[in-house]
């Protein structure tokens, strides 16, 4: 299977252990996970969901547009409990 994580659509994301492992690894390496609020599960939205079950420990980055040359890197920090 090489580098490829198989993808079955958003019912499964959550249960999809090889790609959590894949994102977090990347997450690992500096990579930003683009957002796309039309996308019903951005790579940005699973990495979200990773950090609140504790799986993604620490930050992640995340990249989106807004016009032509208006690129926005955010970085979400694990919200640490009271």
């Amino acid at each position: 299977m090489g580098n490829e994580a198989r993808f079955q659509g958003c019912a499964v994301v959550d249960d999809n252990e090889e790609l959590a492992a894949l994102m977090c690894d990347l997450n690992e390496k500096g990579v930003a996970f683009a957002y796309d609020y039309k996308a019903s599960i951005s790579p940005s939205r699973f990495m979200a969901i990773l950090q609140d079950k504790g799986i993604v420990v620490g930050s992640y980055k995340e990249i989106s547009w807004s016009g032509p040359k208006n690129w926005h890197l955010t970085v979400y920090e694990m919200e640490e409990d009271a």
